[in-house]
């Protein structure tokens, strides 16, 4: 019972970067209501233990079977998750404890953020001749970008069923128990539960975007549903050509910039780096398929060989713009294959170097899109990406980002002097409902052709699906317009982070983008109360554009009110 008791943590390990981030919260036992959560000495403990079994030659089998029976015993998931994740996703995780030449504390730093062993830290070269900065000069024209991100569409939601099932993901025909407490699945999404939204409730968001006539579209990754334990490399391959085929049913002139999500893979989060190609593991099932996908959205042939190579591209879609899509799960701590190499394992970073210094040299403005948040990346890679951020601040006009599924912003600042913004990554909110959450998209107003294709206004459009679920037309009426809601001159990252740190007391500003965030809950929401220190932790990660700094983040804290766990002070 000892070994099991340990083990139970890294089947937690295992599960947890599996379902329970990639829904975004910790995962609660339904039989005690508690939190899983790992600290370092227990994960230290339960990898040690693992590793221990591999070396006396326990085999692939006997773990499996063991994982399973701990996870079921301790109630952890349903039963069929427990069989079905754990085979799907323990040959990888043992393959990666087996060959890792990392110890088990940067081990579990990885998974769990938990122990102070982090990967080596590691540098790209970083082009000198950075241009005098100049303020943005705003053109006479503007161009319109449609954002959407986490669409997650379920093929098989099913209205009716069952929305706050025993399952992880629910709105399917699971057959499971009826109680008091059921919530049933509406025609639109679940209100409460946990449920990805019926490809209606997508096609629904696109007949309203397509009135509003973008002029180019870019797709921020997650196009699978969340039933990740029970995913095939064709039904991620199935998701990615469905969700291009309505996007292009809507809109067959509109360029399409597509970027990967951690769910673009099965399983969840992995993407095995070069390293491990001969021994089997590649992304060779998927990476073929985007070119033609992603061709199909007007992604050129001079594009695909990094496409090929590593899921990323650039491309100029209208003169004078260069979209540079990033695959940062190359970077994100949830992927496993960075415990065999987590050095820029594709290039990219270089390549992303040379493809902005190209960019500067031609005059032309560059918009980075990518899935997950350049701040909640690997210490290394977050802090690569910043130092090419600072260096071609003049060039990079604006980040686009999803993976969140919430409303919000990123401010990166200069790394040499960290109260100076230099950018900012804008979160778009997700079309998936997945309980709580209405379905939402962005839409960007920004200066070009001919300008400095800096966004002028953002503005956000959501469905209300307590109306739509109780018979009302499927609209999406704009939630608001950015400007007008925060009383912003301009959009520029200096407006920004005027703005954050004004919400740490002005208790007003601070309500209106708290509700924002939240603004596609169910109608109306009462909003969570947020004393000082759930301020604090909102906060900091809209200033969090770089992981290895924190100063951002402790100057927030010594700001905010009633916030007394600051031991320096700091002046913004």
């Amino acid at each position: 019972m000892y070994l099991k008791i340990i083990l139970y943590t890294c089947i937690v390990a295992l599960l947890q970067g599996q379902l329970l981030v990639a829904h975004g919260f910790i995962f609660q036992s339904p039989e005690h209501e508690e939190k899983v959560d790992v600290g370092c000495r227990e994960c230290h403990a339960a990898v040690a233990s693992i590793e221990e079994l591999l070396s006396v030659g326990a085999s692939e089998q006997e773990l499996e079977t063991l994982a399973i029976e701990i996870c079921i015993d301790f109630h952890l998931f349903i039963d069929d998750v427990c069989v079905e994740m754990v085979q799907l996703a323990a040959p990888q995780v043992l393959y990666v404890l087996n060959t890792t030449e990392h110890d088990v504390d940067t081990v579990c730093h990885v998974f769990f953020g938990t122990c102070k062993s982090t990967l080596p830290p590691w540098s790209i070269d970083v082009p000198g001749g950075k241009p005098d900065v100049v303020p943005p000069v705003v053109g006479d024209s503007t161009y319109r970008i449609l954002h959407l991100s986490d669409t997650h569409f379920d093929p098989e939601y099913t209205e009716g069923t069952i929305s706050n099932c025993d399952h992880p993901s629910c709105c399917r025909d699971w057959n499971d128990t009826i109680t008091n407490d059921t919530v049933f699945a509406g025609r639109w999404g679940s209100e409460r539960g946990s449920c990805d939204p019926p490809l209606r409730t997508v096609e629904a968001a696109l007949e309203v975007a397509r009135t509003l006539n973008p002029d180019i579209i870019y797709v921020t990754g997650d196009l699978s549903p969340h039933v990740v334990w029970m995913l095939t490399e064709e039904d991620i391959r199935a998701s990615v050509v469905d969700t291009a085929a309505v996007i292009r049913r809507y809109f067959p002139d509109t360029p399409v910039a597509y970027t990967l999500g951690n769910h673009e893979t099965v399983p969840v989060n992995s993407f095995p780096v070069p390293d491990v190609y001969p021994d089997g593991y590649s992304m060779d099932w998927l990476y073929p398929l985007l070119e033609t996908v992603w061709g199909d959205g007007g992604v050129p042939e001079s594009a695909m060989d990094t496409v090929r190579r590593g899921g990323y591209y650039h491309w100029s879609p209208v003169p004078g713009l260069r979209v540079v899509s990033l695959n940062v799960n190359y970077g994100y701590h949830e992927n496993w294959f960075l415990l065999i190499n987590h050095v820029d394992p594709t290039g990219q970073l270089e390549w992303l170097a040379q493809v902005l210094l190209n960019a500067e040299a031609a005059g032309e403005k560059v918009h980075i899109i990518g899935h997950i948040p350049i701040g909640s990346l690997l210490e290394a890679f977050s802090h690569n990406m910043n130092l090419l951020i600072t260096r071609f601040e003049s060039t990079i006009a604006a980040i686009f980002v999803g993976h969140s599924h919430f409303d919000k912003v990123q401010l990166h600042w200069d790394v040499d002097n960290n109260t100076r913004p230099v950018s900012i990554a804008y979160f778009a909110p997700s079309l998936s409902s997945d309980g709580l959450k209405s379905p939402s998209f962005r839409m960007y107003e920004v200066d070009g052709p001919g300008g400095s294709w800096t966004v002028l206004e953002s503005l956000t459009y959501s469905m209300n699906l307590t109306l739509a679920n109780a018979g009302a037309d499927p609209a999406f009426p704009l939630a608001y317009s950015a400007t007008e809601a925060y009383d912003l001159p301009d959009l520029w990252p200096a407006s920004w982070a005027d703005l954050v740190f004004q919400m740490t007391e002005d208790d007003d500003l601070f309500n209106e983008f708290y509700g924002h965030y939240w603004s596609f809950w169910a109608d109306p929401p009462e909003l969570p109360d947020c004393g000082p220190e759930c301020r604090a932790d909102f906060l900091c990660p809209l200033v969090g554009g770089d992981r290895t700094d924190d100063e951002p983040c402790l100057r927030i804290k010594a700001l905010v009110p009633g916030y007394y766990n600051v031991t320096e002070s700091f002046v913004y």
